[in-house]
């Protein structure tokens, strides 16, 4: 009788996972592995998986998206989640997890309504949007040349109208929002991230 006490509470408790959400180079992949670090989540980086599974032939995920181009890009980005989920709703691990998300996730409904509707019966989804300075941001990106998602011709401009459309998706599906310029403080910043996914 025992046993099957302990099965049942053990089916029952249900994996807590965040899931980090953001425009390019807003340091999701960053808060992904302090909390894997520090809080032993277990990480996915969506961009890493999608890499490994979709575009292992190319030197980057930006070649294979030339390549290919956007549609497939959307498509196994979103296998790539479903994926990752199916995963974790299957882990007999009793931890924490974090996904860090791609920057234009947010041009897939799919993939938002998966992480929205959320019929993994044992994960509970916390959505953060890292909210980060528009200038900064742009310096970072053009730090490794001109993506395809901006017009080389018009930059700046390009980039201020994906800024404010991506940063309105965002603030409207995620459950959280951080403002972020820098990592000044990352025990005080993962230790918030910890709190919430409770």
């Amino acid at each position: 009788m025992q046993k099957i006490v302990e099965n049942l509470i053990i089916k029952n408790i249900k994996m807590n996972v965040i899931v980090i959400l953001g425009i390019k180079h807003s340091g999701k992949t960053t808060l992904a592995k302090l909390l894997g670090e520090k809080k032993n989540y277990i990480v996915f980086d969506l961009d890493v998986e999608l890499k490994k599974n979709f575009y292992a032939n190319y030197p980057n995920l930006r070649a294979g998206f030339k390549a290919l181009g956007k549609q497939y890009f959307i498509k196994s980005e979103y296998e790539t989640l479903k994926n990752i989920l199916i995963t974790l709703n299957e882990s007999k691990e009793q931890k924490k997890a974090v996904i860090a998300t791609g920057g234009g996730i947010c041009d897939d409904s799919d993939a938002l309504n998966l992480l929205k509707i959320n019929n993994f019966t044992n994960l509970v989804l916390k959505t953060v949007f890292i909210q980060v300075p528009e200038s900064v941001l742009l310096m970072r990106i053009m730090k490794t040349g001109v993506p395809p998602f901006l017009e080389e011709n018009n930059i700046k401009e390009s980039f201020h109208i994906l800024f404010n459309k991506r940063e309105k998706l965002y603030s409207d599906f995620c459950q959280y929002m951080l403002q972020l310029e820098d990592y000044t403080d990352k025990d005080q910043i993962i230790d918030f991230l910890d709190q919430i996914n409770c």
